[in-house]
């Protein structure tokens, strides 16, 4: 009892103290304590949506040139990465072998045309010898179809000698259109049968690229639409085309839609095979907020991000529409999503709880003066 008598006087000094009690003076200010945050305010913005897909250039036209004649080629003119001219020689072949096939496809046509012109003249005296009743029918109708034949002959004749002239203007490869010979597969000596391959050549002064698109992506993108086209092995230059075809999957499982983009190539700079970024414009969200990734929090009820109101962290549910590098980009305006002028933390948010007391220190990236304040007011 002595000890509890002594001991009272104390406790009641210490409770006034912390109460403010007694004469001892004013009361102190109850503690609050308050966690430091960075935010960014939300501005509202239209995003339009970019799809970036690589695609190898392809050249705009392609052609397979083959030989159309049998025989042995004499002469190469033309190489891999040389640019040819429309009409321009390429190669030759020994042109003898089909001299001499011409010149006796011709006289098969004179000898032709002779047995045609016999047979005509025997016709028509069997007929006159038939009109003055010498002659059966029969000597006539024979006379007819020996006439019919030679006939058929001589055409026959006259195509050969046509085939014959064109495959002798054939040992002369000429280039079909003017472009870029990608390869050669022939050399001078060869012996080579009819089909046999002896250039790639393509049209290069406009490029297509076909990159693959996703089903969430090709339903935005339409014929005529604008696309940008980079180069790593052109550094600094962005090519402008136009979406010229949108394809479909022809098999089933099939991920990727192609979408074909054509752009010119005047300077000849882009080249077959080099591998080119595209850039298609997608979908247009009307109202979106740009903020750092790191606002995200993942929860339970979803994606949110942490505002400031009224000095107190609010727990905000959003739903995001791209991610693009360290860049998120979120809808608003909806289902009490962000609105303009929201302030979303962006550090300090790691621990933060829906109600729990803060303090802005740095906002839009300026200080707040926050950082020269107490976390815990009513404290030195």
């Amino acid at each position: 009892m002595r000890f509890l008598r002594a001991a009272i006087p104390g406790l009641c000094l210490l409770a006034l103290a912390g109460c403010g009690g007694g004469d001892e003076g004013p009361a102190s200010p109850v503690a609050v304590r308050r966690t430091p945050v960075e935010v960014v305010t939300a501005v509202a913005a239209p995003y339009v949506e970019a799809y970036r897909v690589a695609a190898p250039a392809l050249p705009e036209e392609r052609i397979d040139l083959s030989a159309e004649v049998s025989g042995t080629l004499v002469d190469v003119t033309a190489d891999t990465g040389q640019r040819v001219a429309q009409g321009e020689v390429l190669a030759r072949f020994d042109p003898e072998p089909l001299t001499i096939l011409r010149d006796r496809r011709r006289a098969e046509v004179d000898r032709a045309t002779v047995g045609a012109a016999i047979a005509q003249k025997t016709l028509d005296r069997q007929r006159a010898l038939r009109s003055e009743g010498t002659v059966a029918d029969s000597i006539v109708d024979d006379a007819e179809l020996a006439a019919r034949l030679a006939d058929a002959d001589l055409r026959l004749a006259e195509l050969a000698l046509k085939d014959a002239e064109r495959d002798l203007g054939h040992t002369v490869v000429k280039a079909p259109l003017a472009g870029e010979v990608t390869r050669r597969l022939a050399d001078p000596g060869a012996v080579l049968t009819r089909g046999a391959p002896l250039f790639h050549l393509a049209r290069t002064a406009r490029i297509r690229l076909v990159p693959g698109l996703s089903e969430s992506q090709v339903v935005h993108v339409a014929r005529g639409a604008r696309a940008e086209v980079a180069f790593d092995a052109l550094p600094g230059r962005v090519f402008t085309g136009e979406v010229v075809r949108v394809g479909s999957v022809d098999e089933a499982g099939q991920a990727a839609f192609p979408v074909e983009v054509r752009i010119e190539n005047p300077e000849l700079a882009i080249r077959p095979g080099m591998v080119g970024r595209v850039q298609l414009r997608g979908r247009t969200v009307p109202e979106t907020y740009a903020i750092p990734a790191v606002a995200l929090r993942h929860g339970e009820r979803g994606i949110g991000v942490f505002v400031v109101a009224d000095g107190e962290a609010r727990r905000v549910p959003v739903q995001v529409t791209a991610l693009e590098d360290e860049t998120a980009v979120v809808a608003g305006g909806a289902d009490g999503g962000l609105t303009s002028g929201m302030e979303v933390v962006v550090v300090g948010q790691t621990a933060l709880r829906p109600g729990e007391k803060v303090l802005v220190t740095v906002r839009d990236g300026a200080s707040a003066g926050g950082r020269d304040d107490p976390a815990v007011y009513g404290l030195p």
